[in-house]
């Protein structure tokens, strides 16, 4: 079952995903999407009520701080992604978070084929193992970290002031009280700028600029999932925010020059438009 999400945090919607719920779901399944954490007590409020786990997806997420506490400590479970494209990488692989130790045995049991020891194995499990050449690689990645994400932290705080004012273009916010990993740089494109979103995108292309149409499309517009019953719930807050989001380029070694230049050509199409 899809729920939508508030127009706000581009997260799930409680209020959605307790009108989602059947006598048949088994759990919560919520993104921190672009690293914004849920309103996870809300969240946890409903799972309680219904006596279901929340496993979170924390894939944008890492080193991500809620009232000065990890979010990962939030729901039953959370899974991080460590990809190329994330705050910290292996290159590929992630981790497992959770509370309960029978839980963890479990999930390290099911990543190795289900094996309890080198002769038993307890249920049909799957390869999943980190190899040690992806773990190597992450351990020097933490050596560099803290100056990543401080780099990170600069390079939004740039964007945000350059943008500040730009009609038709939302910033989205990364909540209150929130220690920020600053993954992703989001912004939505709004009807009072002078190109939709994908004239834009396409614009930023052309000079050489990697923004990304990211959420997008839907995932109950895929083909995989389009015809099954759950795809055909309204979705109207995130149908609105997958046709305007698009993410501008951040990552440690951007230069504040170049920064600059996108908000240049961002501030320069709308002067364009008034010179018109």
């Amino acid at each position: 079952m899809f729920a939508d999400v508030d127009p706000i945090t581009c997260n799930l919607d409680p209020d959605a995903v307790e009108a989602a719920i059947t006598p048949h779901t088994v759990a919560i399944l919520p993104v921190h999407c672009f690293g914004r954490p849920c309103d996870t007590v809300r969240l946890a409020a409903i799972a309680e009520r219904h006596g279901i786990p929340i496993l979170y997806d924390a894939a944008h997420a890492f080193a991500v701080r809620k009232s000065g506490a990890s979010v990962l400590r939030e729901g039953t479970m959370s899974t991080l992604s460590f990809h190329a494209t994330k705050v910290f990488s292996t290159c590929e692989g992630g981790a497992i978070v959770c509370r309960d130790k029978a839980l963890k045995d479990r999930v390290t049991s099911l990543r190795n084929f289900g094996f309890i020891d080198q002769e038993r194995t307890g249920m049909i499990g799957i390869n999943g193992k980190m190899s040690e050449v992806h773990a190597a690689f992450g351990l020097l990645q933490l050596r560099h970290l803290s100056a990543a994400l401080d780099r990170r932290g600069a390079i939004d705080d740039r964007y945000r002031r350059g943008l500040a004012g730009i009609p038709g273009l939302t910033i989205v916010p990364t909540g209150d009280d929130v220690l920020a990993n600053h993954g992703y740089f989001p912004i939505l494109v709004e009807d009072a700028y002078p190109l939709d979103r994908d004239g834009l995108h396409r614009v930023l292309t052309a000079k050489g600029i990697g923004a990304r149409r990211y959420f997008y499309p839907l995932i109950v517009d895929m083909p995989a999932y389009r015809g099954l019953p759950a795809a055909a719930v309204s979705v109207p807050n995130a149908r609105r925010i997958a046709d305007r989001i698009l993410c501008l380029p951040i990552f440690p070694d951007l230069t504040d020059d170049i920064v600059d230049g996108i908000v240049e050509t961002l501030r320069e199409l709308v002067g364009d438009r008034k010179a018109a």
